[in-house]
């Protein structure tokens, strides 16, 4: 995926795999953190999807690749602090209240809490799923720690060699 972009942030191919079939399963459309191919990915599948992304011309980048999807949409929200942690700036009314599929590939991990932010701040109804990208990192697998003794958030993380988790909150 990497020389679609040009970046060094393009998932895996096993991960836009496991977004894909997940995304079959959840109509109510997806939140997604971090955009990019599976931004594209979503939005080819018909599947609604509202992104966010902290970095403008990287928004503006890929809201030009899905323009002519009619249920895709990439929010510019900068990262902002939340007392502990930093996350994406969201707005009253941003995120849709029916989509029970997250997948979080941002912000990234060097951001301050890095993806610990997505359930204090977008509190997911029970029952949704979220696809964790990059927990071959030290950080992400610590998210996913914290949330499981937080929020008794259940996860599995596939050990292929990219390894992501799915969790379910």
């Amino acid at each position: 995926m990497l020389w679609a972009w040009n970046n060094s942030w393009a998932p895996s191919v096993e991960y836009c795999k496991a977004v894909a079939l997940e995304a079959r399963h959840h109509p109510g459309g997806v939140i997604e953190t971090g955009s990019g191919a599976t931004t594209i990915l979503l939005a080819a599948m018909g599947v609604p999807v509202v992104a966010l992304e902290h970095l403008p011309e990287w928004a503006l980048r890929v809201n030009r690749n899905v323009r002519w999807a009619k249920r895709a949409t990439v929010l510019q929200r900068g990262l902002v602090s939340y007392g502990e942690y930093d996350w994406y700036g969201v707005r009253p009314g941003d995120l849709p209240a029916s989509a029970t599929l997250i997948v979080c590939d941002g912000p990234p991990g060097v951001t301050r809490g890095g993806r610990y932010g997505l359930v204090p701040t977008v509190r997911p109804a029970k029952g949704t799923v979220i696809l964790l990208d990059d927990v071959g990192r030290a950080g992400e697998r610590a998210v996913l720690d914290r949330w499981w003794e937080e929020e008794g958030i259940t996860f599995e993380i596939d050990p292929g060699p990219y390894p992501y988790a799915r969790a379910v909150v």
